[in-house]
């Protein structure tokens, strides 16, 4: 499930002055692309320290990362609509 937070508790999450959810969590807050009804094992998170994405997978209770992208480069190696999804986080359109 993916929670909407507040802009001022997102800023205090980024700033370090609240503790964030582990990353394999299902309230961690930086999720920018959700699981879809068509694929609700995948999901994109950005990282808790703002440096990269994780394309992560549902395993048992938790999420796993499977793929670290920081660069459109780096997304443009994911297949499927959640590769698309991906690139668009760069502001680009893959052709």
């Amino acid at each position: 499930m993916t929670k909407t937070l507040s802009p001022e508790h997102r800023a205090a999450l980024l700033a370090g002055r609240l503790a964030a959810p582990k990353e394999s969590a299902d309230d961690y807050p930086f999720v920018v692309i959700p699981p879809t009804p068509a694929d609700p094992k995948t999901r994109v998170i950005r990282c808790k320290d703002n440096l990269q994405f994780i394309l992560q997978r549902r395993s048992g209770a938790k999420w796993v990362g499977v793929w670290l992208f920081a660069t459109v480069l780096g997304a443009r190696r994911i297949h499927g609509d959640i590769g698309l999804r991906a690139v668009a986080l760069f502001g680009e359109v893959r052709p």
